[in-house]
């Protein structure tokens, strides 16, 4: 049984992909898409100081709470960095790293050059226009270069949302 955790982008939280965990499930896999605590605290935000560390320790929480291994890692959009975070401090944990969408961290966490303690390392690249799309093409050239697994999706950055099937069609073909 294959099980994925879905790290929301930006202040999104883990509802935003119902429509993504439903079709995963009804694959037979089992699917955790966490909203982060900053959600939870009065007044709803983290200080920016500590909005990616306070991620990390939410998600390797999550995985060590609930016995995770092999997990299907994906981070979409900014949680990118959160994903690389997961996989440097829960190597064995990881089976596989997903970004999506996203740029690609340049602090040394991860990108051409830099190396994650994980093998299997997927980019998917949603490749409508969208305001991301400049920001992103840099991110996918390094995912190709560094040698990750590619794939491009026809949908706009909010895959999650507008083409919830064909984005899971993508996590299923990582599995």
């Amino acid at each position: 049984m294959t099980t994925y955790i879905v790290l929301p982008g930006g202040w999104a939280g883990g509802w935003q992909y119902r429509q993504v965990a439903s079709c995963l499930e009804g694959e037979g896999c089992t699917v955790f898409a966490p909203s982060f605590s900053e959600f939870e605290r009065p007044g709803g935000t983290a200080s920016r100081d500590n909005v990616l560390e306070t991620r990390v320790q939410d998600a390797v929480g999550l995985i060590r709470r609930e016995d995770l291994r092999g997990v299907i890692l994906v981070g979409f959009a900014s949680t990118g960095e959160v994903a690389s975070g997961v996989a440097k401090l829960l190597p064995e944990r990881i089976g596989h790293l997903v970004y999506v969408d996203g740029p690609v961290s340049t602090n040394g966490s991860n990108g051409a050059g830099h190396s994650l303690p994980v093998a299997d390392i997927t980019f998917i690249r949603c490749t409508a226009r969208s305001f991301f799309s400049a920001a992103t093409a840099p991110s996918a050239y390094q995912a190709r270069a560094s040698g990750w697994a590619y794939f491009e999706l026809p949908a706009e950055d909010v895959s999650r949302v507008a083409t919830p099937e064909e984005l899971a069609a993508k996590l299923l073909q990582i599995a």
